[in-house]
């Protein structure tokens, strides 16, 4: 095994600068780029409407819940079991909104924030662990395969989702985990935010703990007492963001709401989380997640596979050997959830997909030290080239004015303004299809509980009522198609359609 390198502060004085700045530079490029994305797009997907609303509701009332559900009438749910991202991201986006109000970028730009941080922070620990421009190399290595490798899920950058920042505090934890003075207090830190981020993140953090607690006790055969202090200290710093939340969320509940909670969240996850048996056809479902891998991010297992071997053979510093591993068990472990439990959605991969790729230009640490690593750097490049003609994908809707909206965002921006200019016509709740359909409405509108579901048996009181909708998230319900059929006044804004019914009795039993 090679002998460690010289440490960054033997390297001469202009070096030490270059490298950091020169990664600043291209961490700076990267999310100017996705700024961009967060004015010209805002909110967009349906789930990132309805943690922005959440959100809202947080800011502007100072309570924790949900005003859409899946079910016919929409209502105040405190605390909702169904909101998937949790107060650790959640919390930040209602300073932003407080600050910024409900605009269609405000949750963009906490999550870009957030996200910034993280990488900033990511790269200062690195900064005593890399050699020879090692840190701007991993940067532009790492971000460039983020482009690359994300086209079709860019939006995870700037959409208040969770994913990404949850990922990055795993990582950063890691790293204060594994560093030669380990900072125990602060790596359990970031490890609890993620959890509050994102449940899933508990998969992960338990296989880092289990590995840390078996290096330690094992391998470095550190003595009883020892062991276990730091083990505390690193579990109850994980439990304190945790025992905040759960405490809040006992006081505002009550306890039996809150053990009923508990009991819907769980069976939210089973739903939602746990997908069909994979040991009933496993070949059907290898063959489905493999074309979900090409498919979302141009990636195949032979690819993935033949990369941690390549990578793993070019790690010779002890430190960078270490970290390599606990990257590789934590991508392991993720992948295989994903392929064995979980429902196999795109989006759950990227747990994986985030580590994985951070995991590739770790043999980069050390710069490009050997003519082997200046190949290795090559082979990222033709790794990454499957995605290199989507790139502009997340770009197509943005205008020559970059920071411009682009034109649904102007469409959803005019549909909430015409909602508001005819609020003394229009009785609330509006109707609309689903949650789905309503919930980028519901964030921009100043109130709450403004919708309620084209099902809800108390419309059959009023003579007349509107229907708003985003049609792009349409179920296609055969009623509602028909309800809108019968409506005698439409103003369609790009995907939204606002509608005007009169005579509900009559509309919603059209003739056959």
């Amino acid at each position: 095994m090679a002998a460690d390198l010289a440490p960054r502060s033997s390297l001469p004085k202009w070096l030490r600068f270059a490298d950091p700045l020169l990664a600043l530079a291209v961490t700076l490029s990267f999310f100017g780029i996705i700024l961009i994305l967060v004015f010209s797009n805002g909110v967009g997907c349906a789930d990132d409407s309805f943690f922005a609303m959440v959100a809202k509701n947080l800011a502007l009332s100072g309570q924790y819940g949900s005003t859409l559900q899946p079910d016919s009438a929409f209502r105040w749910v405190e605390h909702d079991p169904l909101i998937g991202t949790g107060p650790g991201l959640l919390i930040p986006a209602a300073l932003f909104i407080r600050l910024f109000g409900n605009t269609y970028w405000a949750p963009g730009l906490c999550q870009w924030s957030v996200c910034l941080a993280l990488v900033l922070a990511i790269g200062w620990q690195l900064k005593g662990r890399t050699h020879a421009f090692g840190l701007s190399i991993m940067a532009g290595g790492f971000l460039g395969l983020i482009f690359f490798v994300f086209p079709y899920h860019m939006e995870q950058w700037y959409a208040l989702l969770g994913e990404i920042p949850a990922c990055l505090c795993i990582l950063l934890g890691l790293l204060l985990l594994t560093k030669d003075h380990a900072s125990l207090g602060l790596a359990g830190l970031f490890f609890g935010l993620s959890l509050q981020i994102k449940l899933i993140s508990g998969i992960a953090i338990t296989i880092i703990i289990a590995a840390w607690a078996f290096e330690m006790r094992f391998v470095s055969d550190q003595k009883g007492k020892i062991f276990i202090n730091k083990f505390l200290v690193l579990v109850l710093a994980i439990a304190g963001p945790t025992c905040f939340v759960e405490i809040w969320r006992a006081i505002d509940l009550g306890l039996s709401a809150y053990a009923q909670y508990w009991s819907n969240y769980l069976h939210f996850i089973h739903t939602y989380g746990v997908g069909p048996n994979f040991w009933s056809a496993p070949r059907t479902v290898l063959e489905q997640r493999s074309e979900v891998l090409w498919s979302s991010f141009h990636l195949s297992t032979y690819t993935l596979i033949l990369s941690l071997l390549l990578g793993y053979f070019l790690v010779n510093s002890h430190e960078h050997r270490r970290l390599y591993l606990y990257l590789t068990a934590l991508f392991a472990i993720l992948a295989g959830y994903w392929l064995v439990f979980s429902i196999g959605w795109p989006r759950y991969f990227i747990f994986a997909l985030v580590p994985y790729l951070f995991l590739m230009v770790v043999p980069l640490m050390r710069g490009v030290a050997t003519p082997n690593h200046g190949l290795y750097l090559v082979a990222l490049f033709c790794f990454s080239a499957a995605g290199w003609k989507r790139i502009d994908y997340p770009f197509r809707a943005v205008k020559h004015q970059w920071f411009a909206p682009a034109d649904r965002t102007v469409a959803m921006l005019e549909a909430k303004q015409f909602i508001q200019d005819h609020a003394d016509l229009i009785e609330k709740p509006l109707v609309t299809e689903c949650w789905q359909t309503a919930a980028d409405l519901e964030f921009l509108l100043p109130d709450s509980l403004n919708f309620t579901s084209y099902q809800d048996p108390r419309l059959q009181t009023r003579e007349t009522y509107w229907i708003a909708a985003n049609m792009n998230f349409s179920q296609k319900q055969p009623e509602f198609l028909a309800l809108l059929a019968t409506a005698e006044e439409k103003h369609e804004f790009g995907p939204y359609l606002i509608a005007r019914i009169q005579d509900p009795t009559t509309a919603k039993r059209p003739n056959p």
